[in-house]
C-alpha cells in the first residue's frame, strides 16, 4: 500500500488575501497519490499477473491474460516461448493441462524471470507434459543390414529414442570396439555418430512414429532467486530435464516428475540451490540429480532410482 504524508499548512485569513482552504490541499494530495500510483502500474512496478498457455486453444497474438479466449486477442497464447516474452519479474506461467505434450525449452535468466520472497516468479504445470522429443521426419530412416535401421541425429551426444511417449529399449554400445553391438527386435543403439534401430520384419520405421530427443534441456536456470516450478513433468530431452546452470538461489520444484532424459533429470551447478519436494526423478540415461562445483541439491519426499551423483 503506497501512503504519502505531507503536511497541510494551516489555512489563515487576514484583510484583502485569503489562503487555501484544507479540502483544497486534501484533493490535490490524493490526486498526486493516483497519479504516481497509475505512472507505476505503467512502468511495470506493480506485478503480478499470469500468463496462461494453451497449447490447443491457444494463439500467440493473445494477450496471454485469460485461461479461455475471451476475445479477438484476449486469451492464452499457444507456446512456451511466447509466455516468456509477456511475462516479468513476479509474474507466473500456468499451462493447461489438455492431454497433448507441450515441447520446446524455457530459459529463465535474471531478475525479470525472478520474484520475491512473499511473490515468487512460478511456472504451474498442472500435471501437464514438457517434451524435447522430435518426431523423426519421413524419409529419414536409411537401410543399413535387413530389418536394421539407421538414421543420422545432427547432434551426437546423448541420443534418446522414443515411441508413443516412452522411451525404447536401448542397447549399450563400447566405443572401444570395432564392431556394432547385436541389436534385437525393438531395441535400438547409438554407433559412431547415428541411431540404429532394429524394426519388425518387413516394417518400414517410417510408419512407427518415432521421435529422437531434439531440444537439450527443459528449464535452464541462469542467475535466478525465488523460482518455483510445480506440477510438471519434463521427459526426453537431449541433455537435462532441469539444469540450475549457476546462481540460482531459492528455487523451489514441487511435484515434478524427471523422466527419461538423455544425460540426467536434474543438474544442480555453479553456486545454485534448489530443493525439490515430492517429486520424482528416474530412468534417466546417466544419473538422476547430477550435482557439480559448488550447487547444492536437497531432495524432500522425492523419489530417485539411484543416489544423486556429485562431482568436484
Amino acid at each position: 500500500m503506497l501512503t504519502t504524508q505531507r503536511q497541510i499548512p494551516t489555512a489563515t485569513r487576514s484583510t484583502g488575501s485569503s489562503g487555501p482552504a484544507e479540502g483544497s490541499w486534501t484533493t490535490l494530495v490524493w490526486a498526486a497519490v493516483l497519479m504516481l500510483v497509475w505512472l507505476l502500474v505503467l512502468c511495470g512496478a506493480v506485478r503480478g499477473g499470469t500468463i496462461y498457455v494453451d497449447s490447443r486453444q491457444g494463439n500467440d497474438r493473445y494477450d496471454g491474460r485469460h485461461a479461455t479466449v475471451t476475445g479477438f486477442d484476449s486469451g492464452p497464447v499457444r507456446t512456451l516461448a511466447a509466455a516468456l516474452r509477456l511475462v516479468d519479474s513476479g509474474d507466473s506461467i500456468e499451462l493447461a493441462n489438455n492431454g497433448t505434450p507441450y515441447y520446446g525449452s524455457l530459459t529463465l535468466y535474471g531478475a525479470r524471470h525472478s520474484g520475491t520472497f512473499n511473490r515468487p516468479f512460478e511456472i504451474r504445470g498442472n500435471g501437464a507434459t514438457l517434451s524435447g522429443a522430435k518426431p523423426v521426419g519421413l524419409g529419414c530412416w536409411r537401410r543399413a543390414t535387413d530389418d536394421l535401421w539407421r538414421v543420422t541425429p545432427i547432434g551426437k551426444t546423448y541420443f534418446q529414442l522414443v515411441s508413443n511417449g516412452k522411451a525404447v529399449p536401448e542397447v549399450a554400445s563400447d566405443r572401444s570396439t570395432a564392431a556394432m553391438p547385436m541389436v534385437a527386435e525393438g531395441e535400438w543403439c547409438a554407433w559412431r555418430g547415428a541411431v540404429y534401430y532394429h524394426a519388425q520384419t518387413g516394417v518400414d520405421p517410417d510408419r512407427l512414429g518415432l521421435s529422437l530427443s531434439d531440444a537439450n534441456v527443459g528449464i535452464t536456470l541462469v542467475d535466478v532467486e525465488n523460482v518455483v516450478i510445480r506440477d510438471l513433468t519434463l521427459q526426453h530431452f537431449r541433455i537435462d530435464g532441469i539444469n540450475a546452470h549457476d546462481r540460482c538461489r531459492r528455487i523451489e520444484l514441487v511435484n515434478i516428475t524427471l523422466e527419461e532424459n538423455g544425460r540426467t533429470g536434474l543438474a544442480v551447478g555453479g553456486t545454485s540451490r534448489v530443493v525439490v519436494r515430492g517429486s520424482k526423478i528416474a530412468r534417466n540415461r546417466e544419473a538422476s540429480v547430477l550435482i557439480t562445483e559448488l550447487g547444492e541439491a536437497r531432495l524432500e519426499a522425492t523419489e530417485t532410482d539411484v543416489a544423486p551423483t556429485v562431482v568436484e
